[in-house]
């Protein structure tokens, strides 16, 4: 009876470092979905396994990306700097540019927004909408008529705008 208790002992273990040891030869494709996944999940510790078997490949900045999107609202802004300077002109870059912007109008560091804006390529409504609310703050007199214009080529868009821009819609809407 020990004999045998011994011998399942022996294959728990050895299954269990072939479980642990059959993850180290996941190729690289499945490292990066493994990544994702635990992007998707929250789970850091999984993300940060998987962002270390994609040392070096093609797809590290994603996982690199994800890493540092999950604790964005907390990064320094030289952080955030370095991965955009190193990734400059990706789409991935592109993507955490436009995360950051959004975390600093949340923030009201209008002054590192207004620094990172121009850089952003592709345009998108929330971030133009916060680039709004940081202008309306510095009285850019132009920002009413900005407003009314996008408000009326874009009225699916107008509640979105309303609620990022602090002035009161009357005076910005008048038809």
């Amino acid at each position: 009876m020990l004999r045998i208790l011994a011998l399942c002992v022996a294959a728990a273990t050895v299954l269990g470092a072939t479980a642990a040891h059959g993850q180290g030869r996941l190729t690289p494709d499945q490292q990066y979905l493994a990544a994702r996944e635990a992007y998707t999940k929250g789970n850091v510790a999984a993300l940060a396994t998987h962002a270390r078997a994609l040392k070096g490949h093609i797809l590290e900045p994603y996982a690199e990306f994800w890493q540092l999107r999950l604790r964005l609202e907390q990064a320094a802004p030289g952080e955030v700097s370095d991965f955009l300077g190193r990734h400059t002109g990706s789409l991935v870059a592109e993507q955490l540019r436009r995360e950051w912007l959004i975390v600093l109008a949340k923030r009201q560091e209008w002054v590192l927004f207004d620094a990172a804006l121009p850089n952003l390529v592709i345009e998108d409504p929330d971030v133009n909408c916060y680039s709004l609310q940081s202008r309306w703050r510095r009285n850019d007199g132009a920002v009413a008529a900005e407003f009314r214009r996008e408000a009326r080529s874009r009225p699916g868009e107008i509640d979105r705008a309303r609620a990022l821009v602090p002035v009161s819609p009357r005076a910005l809407v008048r038809r």
